[in-house]
C-alpha cells in the first residue's frame, strides 16, 4: 500500500468536491458520514494523481507578492 500525505491528500479531495470527514496515510478516505469512499473511482482518480511531497509554505511576503501579482495581472 502507498503512503500517502494525508493533510495534502484530504485538501486535494475536498478540492475535487467530496464532502470527507477525513483520510489517513494508507489511503483510507472516510466520506462526511463516515463510510469509506477510497474504492470509489474517482476518489481512486485522486489517490493516483496524489504526490505526497509536501509543499513549502509561503511567507507572508510571498503570499501578499503573488496576491498583488494576480491581481494586477486581471485588470
Amino acid at each position: 500500500m502507498s503512503e500517502y500525505n494525508a493533510e495534502k491528500l484530504t485538501q486535494e479531495l475536498i478540492d475535487a468536491g467530496f464532502l470527507i470527514s477525513g483520510c489517513n496515510s494508507n489511503g483510507l478516505v472516510w466520506d462526511d458520514k463516515g463510510n469509506e469512499i477510497q474504492e470509489q473511482p474517482a476518489v481512486q482518480a485522486v489517490l493516483s494523481a496524489h504526490d505526497p511531497t509536501t509543499l513549502e509554505e509561503e511567507s507572508i511576503e510571498e503570499m501578499i507578492d503573488r496576491k498583488v501579482s494576480e491581481a494586477l495581472a486581471s485588470q
